[in-house]
């Protein structure tokens, strides 16, 4: 695995380890290595860190809690911890004191957002907790594939390839686009999805480089608060929007999974190693040094990978 960009909480210090799945957070990751089990990384103000033991097949990550599907299809959440009283207060006022109570139920996909999380049941339907704010807790009836929460709104895919977004709208983040999508995935005010064809759409508050995003085919993609990555279908990745902390630089190579944070980004490699760089940090076991880091690419290079 590798990550890059901003590293002011230990979010580029993975571990060493096989993974088989990565989820970024705002400040924190998250991986599930070969064995089901999950290990976190980087900022623990609210016990971002402090994951369940047990197998897990699926795993997300927000700005102060994570939550996991286990082997049997149960969720359990982690984090959002309050150490002092007029915390804890405010997490009821918030309404975020129950955000890590999943609901029971057999669930196959998770996704996790600042202040409440969303998980796809066994017959394809939504189930949403923690804050109700703007309807985030209201989902949409019917049938999805995947899903994906963000600040203040979600969207799912249908199973005929329809994307469906729900809660607040004053930027346009409900505004999705017509057609068949393979995925989709939501940031900050914003949203990206696949097209049937391998290239890529957006909508929402679009600004700042996230409008160029290249006209070429992916096969994933990972929204970061005001950026994006993408796999092209050889395993390449490429990102787009934000750079101010690194975001775009991402490494040569290929790639099976990325996953996006705040400001920055992780990759498994195809040996499911973790390797990771930053230039202040000693690396542990099993870390290498990226060889190169690319500059950033214009939308319409002819030489993308």
């Amino acid at each position: 695995m590798y990550c890059w960009g901003a590293n002011g909480a230990g979010q580029l210090n993975a571990p060493g380890g096989l993974f088989t799945a990565i989820s970024a957070g705002e400040w924190h990751s998250c991986g599930i290595r070969d064995d089901g089990v999950v290990v976190c990384w980087g900022a623990n103000d609210s016990g971002q860190l402090d994951a369940p033991g047990g197998i897990y097949t699926d795993i997300s990550t927000a700005s102060y809690h994570s939550c996991a599907i286990a082997s049997g299809g149960a969720v359990d959440c982690w984090g959002a911890t309050a150490p002092t009283a007029p915390a804890q207060m405010l997490l009821k006022r918030l309404g975020l004191d129950d955000l890590l109570d999943a609901p029971l139920g057999e669930f196959t996909a998770i996704s996790a957002a600042s202040g409440y999380s969303c998980a796809l049941g066994t017959r394809g339907t939504v189930t949403c907790w923690g804050d109700t704010t703007w309807g985030v807790a209201d989902p949409p009836s019917g049938e999805f594939t995947a899903i994906s929460a963000a600040s203040g709104y979600s969207c799912a895919l249908g199973t005929r390839g329809t994307v469906t977004c729900w809660g607040q709208n004053d930027r346009g983040q409900l505004d999705t686009p017509d057609g068949a999508y393979t995925a989709v995935e939501s940031g900050e005010l914003h949203s990206c999805a696949i097209k049937a064809s391998g290239t890529v759409t957006c909508w929402g508050h679009i600004y700042g480089g996230l409008e160029r995003a290249p006209n070429a085919d992916f096969s994933a993609l990972a929204a970061g608060r005001w950026f994006y990555c993408g796999l092209r279908p050889g395993g390449a990745v490429v990102c787009w929007g934000d750079n101010s902390s690194g975001q775009l630089d991402a490494p040569d190579g290929t790639y099976t999974a990325i996953a996006a944070g705040d400001t920055f980004s992780c990759a498994i490699s195809p040996d499911q190693a973790i390797n990771c760089w930053d230039w202040t940090t000693s690396l542990p076991q099993r870390i290498k040094w990226a060889d190169q880091v690319n500059v950033t690419r214009s939308p319409g290079d002819a030489n993308l990978p």
